[in-house]
């Protein structure tokens, strides 16, 4: 068993947000994620690790290296936009707007709006995302990472000729890997301690949850020198019992429960820019810069110590081909007249989404020569608040 490979294409996400920051929150069946990809970064995180200064005698250039502290890991994560099963139902993937520093408001029978707000922190929208990935599936599940103490620190959305897809990145302060080991024993239901070979040892990181036959435990401690394990027995409400050379692999909870309905499709989408309606685009893309991002390194942790937030910033993509009454964009971007971009795609209760940018300008662009083609342009605006606050981009789900 443990020669075969492990099957990436068998890969499950569950999404969810910390009520503390990096403190992981059990795992659950509603907290599963549709995903095009998920890069969760180097699946294992040791400090930095330095040459000590202060050498020996010889000519060798290092003769010691010293640890500090761990840098936050990188993730990615592309999704596509997904409806609702109710006009005012939250949104399906709010772990991930959460924190990125939207605020949600859900109007009753109305509507949910996603907005940018000045203090995320510190009036509680923000909420720090952990990710979970596992490869393989059932008995074959062979490898899972826990990302914890995450940041969304840009968002992407596009659509128009394709659903409205989500690209996510940023960063998390810490990560804990857990392995499958083939062979394992707990001699009876109140074992708590046991020494393995340094190189199972490997497989397992303190803090997660494995399950061995229908019991779940959860790895206290690890020395990976030595192979001695403690442990805590019938965790998520598992009944411990003894254990004789089972396999024991990372806990993914039974029957998952994926939110959202259908993807948002690109069948109904308009743009309507200042007077122009419609604004006939063949696709569109908003970016968001959300200004959230971890704290550098302080002393007393070897972990990032919490999130900042910082300015934020919209940006716009638009593809279209050139009609000839659409000349009246070079003036437009000569005269910077300010113009309300909205952007709607979907249809059907729950399933359309609305960008509106209410304080946008046509930045120059190329009338590009495209030979024996009709001319197609690249139309980006740049996107302002006004004087009043963050009121540069709302979402409007309906």
């Amino acid at each position: 068993m443990s020669a075969n490979p492990i099957n990436a294409h068998m890969r499950t996400l569950l999404a969810a947000s910390e009520s503390t920051f990096n403190t992981p929150v059990a795992l659950a069946a509603a907290q599963a994620m549709r995903a095009v990809t998920v890069n969760l970064g180097r699946a294992s995180q040791p400090g930095n690790v330095r040459a000590a200064r202060d050498r020996a005698s010889g000519r060798g250039l290092v003769s010691e290296f010293v640890e500090g502290d761990k840098d936050p890991v990188d993730f990615s994560l592309e999704y596509s936009q997904r409806g609702r099963s109710a006009i005012d139902s939250a949104a399906f993937d709010l772990a991930v707007m959460k924190a990125a520093g939207l605020k949600q408001t859900i109007n009753g029978s109305t509507s949910t709006v996603l907005s940018l707000v000045p203090t995320p922190i510190e009036n509680g929208e923000f909420s720090p995302l952990q990710l979970a990935r596992f490869l393989g599936e059932g008995a074959a599940l062979a490898e899972m990472e826990l990302l914890s103490g995450g940041v969304v620190k840009s968002l992407k959305w596009s659509g128009g000729d394709k659903e409205v897809t989500v690209m996510a990145t940023g960063q998390g302060a810490k990560k804990s890997f857990g392995g499958r080991i083939d062979s394992f024993t707990f001699s009876l239901a109140g074992t708590t301690s046991v020494t393995i070979s340094a190189a199972e040892a490997k497989k397992l990181c303190a803090g997660l949850s494995y399950q061995i036959e229908s019991e779940i435990v959860t790895c206290v401690s690890v020395n990976y020198s030595t192979g001695a394990t403690t442990w805590t027995r019938g965790a998520y409400s598992s009944t411990a019992a003894g254990h004789t050379a089972q396999p024991l692999y990372p806990y993914l909870p039974p029957s998952l429960i994926y939110g959202g309905t259908s993807p948002i499709s690109e069948a109904t989408a308009s743009a309507i820019l200042g007077s122009i309606s419609p604004m006939r685009i063949m696709s569109w893309e908003v970016d968001l810069t959300t200004g959230m991002d971890l704290l550098p390194a302080e002393t007393s942790s070897a972990y990032r110590q919490g999130p900042k937030s910082v300015r934020h910033d919209v940006k716009v993509k638009l593809k279209m081909v050139m009609p000839q009454d659409r000349a009246d964009l070079l003036g437009y971007s000569i005269n910077r007249d300010t113009l309300q971009l909205t952007l709607s795609q979907g249809t059907g209760t729950g399933s359309i989404m609305t960008f509106v940018m209410p304080y946008c300008e046509v930045m120059p662009f190329e009338i590009a020569d495209t030979a024996d083609d009709i001319a197609i342009i690249d139309v980006e605006l740049r996107v302002r608040n006004n004087t009043t606050g963050d009121n540069a981009m709302t979402i409007t789900l309906t």
